[in-house]
C-alpha cells in the first residue's frame, strides 16, 4: 500500500494489497421506504435522500438514508415484518 502523511492524515493513493473479508453481522434494523426526497439529521450532519431510498434506523437508534438499490443489495425482509403485513 501507497500513502502519503499529509499532517495526521493518511491519502491513500494505491488500494492496499492485504485486504481482511468481514460479513454483517445478522441484526435486525427498522427501515421505510420513503416515496419523497427527505432530510435527515445523522450523526454525521443534515443528509439528503431521494424518493425511493429507505430511511434506516440503526441499533443504537441514529437515522440515515440509503440509497435504494444498496438497501435492496444488503436487506432482506425479516419474519417480523411478514407477520406484521399480515395483521
Amino acid at each position: 500500500m501507497t500513502c502519503k502523511k499529509v499532517s495526521t492524515i493518511r491519502v491513500i493513493t494505491e488500494m492496499p494489497n492485504d485486504w481482511h473479508y468481514y460479513r454483517k453481522k445478522p441484526i435486525v434494523i427498522k427501515a421505510i421506504k420513503m416515496e419523497v426526497p427527505f432530510k435527515v439529521q445523522t450523526m454525521e450532519g443534515w443528509l439528503k435522500g431521494k424518493a425511493n431510498d429507505y430511511l434506516i434506523e440503526g441499533i443504537a437508534g441514529e437515522l440515515y438514508p440509503c440509497d435504494e438499490k444498496i438497501f435492496k443489495q444488503t436487506y432482506e425482509v425479516t419474519a417480523l415484518a411478514l407477520e406484521r403485513e399480515l395483521k
